[in-house]
């Protein structure tokens, strides 16, 4: 047992405690010979006979001694005591938590979010360059340290239960086991799934939120429940917790905690540049009184740019000066930004990007036309409708306005309400006679997944067809573009749409989603599954007709003799093969079946 006065390693003496976990106990420490004052965390002594934890004590050292980022944890020394084995010696960091932080002013401001945020993700950056995923992002996590002209930096800590390059054949992780912190964790963490940097950014997401509303957005009272609302539960809308927030900070939650790692922020620097374009980048900014740290530069306008049928925004001043020095937006374009009564031509504003300072060596943005300064946007709902005179022929699709939700059957009013995806294009929103429209003229397939505020669900264009008006209005013909581009422009969706299923090729026009089976006998699980996988499974006679069934919604388990016919209606578009495992493993991995669902029953009971 540490004791203050001790000498570990022989180099350094204990001075006192700085605090204690459930994996380790950091001192005050000092070097004996040089006088350094250091931070020296020592594993806890009940661990030492643990090899898992171990291992990861070793990991930790290594991933933090690997990263040489001022904003990950410095870290000087590894070796292990005699007396009180492994132990790490770090810089000692003079400041608080970020968790402290929060318990002191329940809130932040978004400027002190931002700057803090992209800290964090240059430390993390540099961690994910290296294979390194944190997976334990929180606020306890985040250190913010005054330096020596007074500048607060941030640091990533802890990287405990790091994963490295080639740690799961070292035997630091192990399918469905969770590690992490519930609070923070990604659905691919609370699901036991494998995991990739793009849960550190989830979780990031999720510590985002907890700095601007005051609080995290799933706690529930017990462990199954709060797994099971991470996996399933709506994410909430944070204007509709804090109404000051800006809608753009809504859309980039909404990406940024996607339940798809595919639809995420696809790296630490892009969330920190959207997040900066989401809060600070807007002139009409909330809670001024609570920033506790001065910009570092003039606030910069969120411009929107619309030319033929492309919006594009809110994107700062200096991307889009350099739009304009490389030719990418053309001289057509019309530019609008908060607080700006009309629309504005390009040359007007040239004025005002004058005094914005590019560096010479910055490349030209990649791309062609708008789209090189951003995806396709929606306008807000409150950006100007008329357009200069001669400019009527720019159509900017614009965030729905909200009223009141059709009910969940029928689709109700026909307005532009609807987004429609095929699996690789989102457009929207169109109109209910437009989309029927494309449709008919077979521009929209029948197994494209169509979506309405107001719904739960995606469903089909099949299923959806004869709900909808008869005829296109005047005017609604069909663009020249092929698939869903002929009923509207690209676009995104809004923050309170369900997840778009990631693939939507080959599925029967008669259902509303493609489900995946959990299957299990004697013992064993697999899954999920796909249908396709396991109508296969049961043609090469690899599943036994003692297996059982399970999908989301049923009740119960099913024998599997009674969905086999019920499975012939669904057809995979890619070619998919049986493993060589033996029975149901030819399907897949053994693994665990979702905590919601039904205890598996043994055919005929």
């Amino acid at each position: 047992m540490a004791a203050p006065g001790q000498v570990i390693g022989g180099r350094y003496r204990l001075i006192d405690s700085l605090g204690a976990g459930g994996m380790a106990a950091v001192w005050r420490a000092e070097h004996v010979a040089i006088g350094r004052t250091v931070a020296l965390k020592i594993i806890a002594p009940e661990l030492l006979e643990h090899p898992l934890a171990l291992a990861r004590f070793r990991s930790e050292a290594r991933a933090a001694a690997s990263l040489g980022s001022r904003h990950v944890v410095q870290l000087f020394d590894y070796d292990i005591d005699p007396a009180v084995g492994p132990y790490i010696v770090m810089e000692l960091l003079e400041g608080e938590s970020l968790g402290a932080r929060l318990q002191r002013t329940g809130v932040l401001g978004p400027r002190d979010v931002t700057r803090i945020m992209a800290q964090v993700c240059k430390g993390l950056g540099r961690a994910h360059a290296a294979s390194i995923i944190h997976r334990d992002i929180k606020p306890e996590n985040i250190f913010l340290v005054p330096d020596e002209d007074g500048v607060e930096i941030a640091k990533v800590l802890d990287f405990g239960v790091a994963k490295m390059p080639l740690a799961a054949s070292a035997g630091l992780t192990s399918a469905g086991l969770l590690v992490g912190t519930l609070s923070h964790m990604s659905p691919e963490q609370a699901t036991g799934r494998e995991v990739d940097h793009r849960s550190d950014l989830y979780s990031l997401g999720i510590v985002t939120y907890q700095c601007l509303v005051g609080e995290i957005p799933f706690e529930q009272e017990n462990v199954g429940a709060w797994l099971v609302s991470i996996c399933t539960a709506p994410l909430p809308v944070p204007s509709g917790r804090r109404p000051d927030l800006p809608a753009a900070f809504d859309a980039w939650f909404a990406k940024a905690c996607h339940r798809d790692p595919d639809e995420r922020f696809q790296s630490a620097q892009e969330l920190a540049s959207s997040l900066e374009h989401a809060l600070v980048a807007r002139p009409r900014l909330i809670l001024a009184e609570q920033e506790s740290v001065p910009p570092a530069a003039p606030e910069i306008a969120g411009y929107y740019v619309m030319n033929s049928d492309t919006t594009v925004g809110p994107i700062d001043a200096v991307l889009l000066k350099r739009g304009i020095a490389a030719g990418k937006v053309p001289p057509t374009s019309l530019v609008w930004r908060d607080g700006w009564a009309d629309w504005k031509p390009i040359s007007d504003i040239q004025a005002e990007l004058a005094e914005i300072a590019i560096p010479p060596e910055t490349p030209p943005p990649p791309g062609n036309g708008l789209l090189a300064l951003g995806r396709p946007s929606l306008l807000p709902r409150h950006a100007p409708s008329t357009l200069p005179a001669g400019r009527l022929d720019l159509q900017a699709p614009r965030a729905p306005e909200l009223s009141e939700p059709a009910a969940d059957g029928a689709p109700g009013d026909d307005g532009p309400c609807f987004y429609v995806s095929d699996g690789d294009t989102m457009v929207g929103p169109v109109s209910g006679a437009l989309l029927r429209n494309g449709i008919e003229a077979g521009k929209v397939p029948l197994s494209a997944v169509v979506w309405r505020d107001g719904w739960t669900a995606w469903r089909t264009a099949g299923e959806l067809l004869p709900t909808l008006d008869p005829g296109p209005p005047a005017g609604m013909a069909l663009r020249e573009e092929s698939g869903l581009q002929s009923v509207g422009a690209p676009s995104i969706l809004p923050p309170s749409a369900p997840p778009a299923p990631r693939s939507v090729r080959g599925r029967s026009p008669t259902i509303s989603f493609m489900p995946e089976f959990y299957v299990a006998d004697s013992g064993i699980t697999v899954g999920p599954v796909t249908a396709s996988i396991l109508r296969r499974g049961i043609e090469e006679n690899r599943v036994p007709a003692t297996a059982l069934v399970w999908t989301d919604g049923w009740d119960a388990w099913r024998p599997v003799h009674d969905i086999a016919g019920e499975l012939q209606r669904f057809v995979s578009s890619a070619p998919e093969t049986l493993r060589q495992g033996p029975g149901i493993q030819a399907l897949g991995s053994p693994s665990s079946p979702p905590l919601h669902a039904p205890e598996t029953a043994r055919p005929g009971r």
